[in-house]
């Protein structure tokens, strides 16, 4: 017994939805991932400096250190928070998947 044809091309429809909902997601979790491993070097390396030319305190500059690890921490908390629309509508699916050559 065969499927419907409607039925065939609304599961090709749910199972493409979710490859591109896991493509964008991948892609927000990387930049932020990118973004936060880029900005604490950039600021450690900021930190290091004011240390070496003696305008920082070993006390300030490790209160500091932890101050960018906390910053760290708390951006990378907005991977938690999902996006409101995070794949391509269903009709640039349809379009693409499912038009004739």
């Amino acid at each position: 017994m065969s499927l419907p044809k409607l039925q065939t091309s609304s599961s090709w429809m749910n199972s493409l939805t979710k490859v591109d909902e896991f493509m964008h997601i991948s892609r927000r979790m990387r930049a932020i991932a990118l973004q936060i491993a880029v900005g604490g070097m950039v600021l450690t390396i900021i930190g290091m400096g004011f240390a070496a030319t003696g305008y920082m305190s070993p006390v300030v500059g490790a209160i500091a250190q932890e101050a960018i690890d906390v910053f760290e921490v708390l951006n990378a908390l907005r991977a938690a928070f999902p996006l409101k629309v995070i794949y391509e509508s269903q009709k640039h699916v349809n379009k693409t998947c499912f038009s004739e050559p």
